[in-house]
């Protein structure tokens, strides 16, 4: 937690890592460079911080949906209080959610608000009004 509080300090919260992993060496290839695949294959679970919220309303329960897609993880691991940067997500991501969004709901949400408000709750209260009203 020391880590994560350090990078905490220093950089915004969406550029935090979503998971960390403690190794006890780094994998090399026979030429002694880092071997990016066994990295790249080595699973990682991503958990959230956040107490379970199931969705309140039919809006939440779509944008669940959305983000499970987008993010690979099962809906019923998603609450509406979890964050999308800790459950994975990053800037691409967050374009591909922005435009499933936009095509499910048929109303642009500007990305911004994704960063400022990084949940379902956030997402569908606040640049979810627009969400919830059609705007």
């Amino acid at each position: 937690t020391s880590l994560k509080a350090h990078l905490g300090a220093t950089l915004p919260e969406y550029m935090l890592p979503s998971a960390y992993v403690v190794l006890d060496s780094i994998p090399l290839t026979p030429n002694g460079k880092v071997d990016r695949r066994a990295l790249a294959a080595m699973e990682v679970s991503i958990e959230s911080s956040q107490v379970y919220q199931a969705p309140r309303d039919k809006t939440e329960q779509q944008l669940v949906e959305i983000w499970s897609t987008v993010l690979g993880l099962d809906a019923g691991q998603i609450g509406i209080q979890d964050n999308f940067f800790e459950l994975g997500g990053h800037s691409l991501l967050a374009t591909q959610l922005m435009s499933r969004v936009r095509s499910h709901f048929g109303v642009e949400v500007a990305l911004k608000g994704l960063f400022e408000r990084p949940t379902v709750a956030g997402l569908g209260c606040t640049g979810g009004i627009a969400i919830r009203a059609g705007i």
